[in-house]
Order: C-alpha cells, then sequence, then structure tokens
C-alpha cells in the first residue's frame, strides 16, 4: 500500500500556484508604486473606510427627507357586533370593520440632522486625507526601498570591479 501510494506520487505532478508571475523582472519605480497602491492592504482600507463614512453622512442627512408612514387594519366579527346597542331590542349590524391611514410628514428642524451637515464636511476632509496619507507613506516607503536595492545593485557591481583589480579574491 505503501509502494503504490509512492508511485502515485512520483507519476502525478501537483501544482499549487501559477507559475506565471504578474510582476516583470525588470521594474521601474514608477511601476512599482502603482504596484504598491494597488495592493497594499492600508491603501485599500482607507479607501473603504472613506466609502463607509459617504455612507454614513447620506445616513446622517436622510433625517430631512419626508417621511410616508401607512397603517391598515382589518377586523371581522364571528359572534356578531362587539357594539352593544342603546336602543333595547335592536341589533348593531356591524359585521365587519377595516380602516387605513396614510400619513406623510417632513422634518422642519432637527438638531442632531443639522449636527450632521456642519459635521460632515469636516468628516469628508479627515478621511480624505487619511487615505491620502496612507498613499503618501506607502510612495515613500516604496521609494525607499526601490532606491535602497538600486544602491546596493550598484555597490555590488563597483565591488566586483575593484576586487578584481586589486587582487583580493
Amino acid at each position: 500500500m505503501i509502494i503504490n501510494f509512492i508511485l502515485i506520487l512520483n507519476t502525478t505532478s501537483i501544482f499549487a500556484q501559477n507559475g506565471t508571475d504578474s510582476i516583470p523582472n525588470v521594474v521601474t519605480l514608477k511601476e512599482s508604486i502603482g504596484y504598491a497602491l494597488r495592493n497594499q492592504p492600508a491603501v485599500r482600507q482607507a479607501a473603504i473606510d472613506q466609502q463607509i463614512n459617504e455612507r454614513d453622512i447620506r445616513i446622517g442627512l436622510s433625517g430631512w427627507l419626508p417621511q410616508v408612514n401607512s397603517s391598515a387594519a382589518y377586523n371581522h366579527y364571528f359572534k356578531g357586533s362587539p357594539v352593544a346597542s342603546t336602543t333595547p331590542g335592536v341589533v348593531s349590524s356591524i359585521d365587519e370593520f377595516s380602516s387605513t391611514g396614510l400619513q406623510a410628514s417632513r422634518v422642519i428642524y432637527n438638531n442632531d440632522v443639522l449636527l450632521a451637515s456642519r459635521a460632515s464636511k469636516y468628516s469628508r476632509l479627515y478621511y480624505e486625507q487619511n487615505t491620502q496619507s496612507s498613499q503618501i507613506n506607502v510612495v515613500s516607503d516604496v521609494s525607499k526601498a526601490f532606491l535602497m536595492c538600486c544602491y546596493r545593485k550598484n555597490n555590488l557591481i563597483l565591488l566586483t570591479r575593484i576586487l578584481p583589480a586589486c587582487n583580493v579574491v
């Protein structure tokens, strides 16, 4: 049984990941910054937070919109009317009762909605600056790393030229 398992394992090839890479072998600084801005979780989270903030603002300002409420009721009395007649010997003929209602209202002044409308400007500004700040941090980090790689590559090239000339190999 173990031999069969080993034979099957040797004859089949298993690939866990795709062999192609989305990044070319030679990458420029602009390409690496673009890749980092698209794939950095902090930048994505900042954009999501900004979208959530916009929806929260719309929810807060929705109090200014007109509100429409409706109601309906229907009753059927199987054993006659629940209302007793005041006249002796006269029976009320109410067997069914229904009612409907529709109400529309609009808020003229609401302190919470007024506060939400004033605070929305500052909230938008905060989340825009948060998104820009995370983008700036990513661009800065990628630029530093890219320039450090270039610096090390140039130093390595210089060392490979200098060491053989000094006969210190």
